[in-house]
């Protein structure tokens, strides 16, 4: 081992995928346990309750102060991905709040379903969870307390969390409020279920409170938001680099504005992702495109089936960036005439768009 510096084994055992081969290296020697177990407790999975409860006692164990250990393990641990709630309808989530707490480098949570993982500096909610109140009340104390640890991300899938205030009062807003270096936001929202002016607000203040590079919106939330709020959002993310945009449901004059207020505040705005599933033709983003300018990368994604952007509406992008476009992968439509507006199905509230009309 000493024929290579310690940094190349370090890039080695980062390369290790399976925690078998990890627990093998940690009876190597002392060289190869200090790395392996860095990279064990540096991103904790969890898969079950039996798992959770483990680790979090491994973990209070491992910091009393009457337990002698040769590694201070806690500090190790820098993300969780829990992935199990789908299949139990009870969690210990009361007790994740204290575990971060002895964790004190841990600063990325991602709940949600597998073959997901945490990233740093990052919270991710993917998906509803059984037990709202209970979820909802330890989420707000652990994004309370990771607001000091730098958290540059936050997505939540679902917008239940602000949806119910009568429920919940403000608990989980007033947590959010006090995340002040978030790069990234991105909201998802079932339909059926208002925001309230509480919810609403709490949105608007994170545009308003951070600097945001990136907005990830979907249809539902700028819906919810209303036109003036979602206006306010982006009138206060002069340094906004990339969109994922769903579309609006507002009439074509509010639309006109609100696309023309996006490129003049956002100057700095490079990147438009357009979620096109469920048509493959239509007018939907073609006032967006009439009024984007600077664009460097477009592209289309579909979160169910399939989609594409007409040709006009393409053909336009292209036009109006073409002294700034260098890199294009969108899925285009040939067919037409196109229709007018995209359609929710609202049979499962956790998708949106899947349709159109005739």
């Amino acid at each position: 081992m000493a024929n290579l510096p310690p940094e190349i084994w370090k890039e080695i055992i980062d390369s290790f995928s399976d925690n078998h081969s990890l627990r093998s290296l940690l009876i190597v020697n002392k060289s190869f346990s200090s790395l392996a177990v860095r990279k064990l407790y540096g991103r904790v999975v969890i898969g079950s309750s039996a798992q959770f409860n483990k680790f979090a006692d491994t973990i209070i164990a491992l910091n009393d102060e009457g337990h002698k250990t040769y590694y201070h393990y806690a500090t190790f641990v820098h993300a969780v991905t829990i992935n199990t709630f789908k299949r139990e309808a009870i969690f210990p989530w009361y007790r994740l709040s204290s575990i971060f707490a002895l964790c004190e480098n841990a600063d990325g949570l991602l709940i949600g379903p597998t073959d997901q993982y945490a990233d740093r500096q990052t919270v991710s909610v993917l998906e509803d969870m059984p037990s709202m109140t209970l979820v909802t009340h330890c989420l707000a104390k652990i994004i309370d307390m990771l607001a000091s640890r730098s958290i540059r991300r936050l997505c939540l899938r679902s917008l239940r969390f602000l949806a119910e205030f009568q429920r919940h009062g403000t608990r989980f807003s007033t947590a959010l409020g006090k995340l002040r270096k978030l790069e990234s936001l991105e909201l998802w929202h079932e339909s059926g279920r208002p925001l309230g002016n509480g919810g609403k607000k709490c949105i608007v203040q994170l545009a308003q409170m951070n600097d945001l590079k990136e907005i990830h919106l979907d249809t539902f939330v700028t819906d919810e938001l209303e036109l003036d709020n979602v206006l306010t959002i982006f009138e206060n993310s002069p340094n906004l680099e990339s969109l994922t945009w769903w579309g609006t449901h507002y009439n074509k004059d509010d639309e006109d504005y609100l696309y023309r207020t996006i490129f003049k505040e956002c100057t700095k705005l490079h990147k438009l992702v357009v979620e096109v599933s469920g048509f493959q033709e239509g007018d939907d983003f073609l006032r967006l495109s009439r009024h984007s300018q600077g664009l460097e990368e477009l592209t289309t994604w579909c979160d169910i089936g399939i989609g594409a952007l007409p040709l006009s509406t393409f053909m336009t992008f292209v036009l109006r960036n073409a002294s700034t476009l260098k890199h294009v992968n969108a899925l285009i439509s040939l067919a037409g005439p196109p229709v007018n507006r995209r359609v929710h199905n609202n049979n499962n509230p956790n998708r949106n768009l899947v349709g159109r009309d005739a």
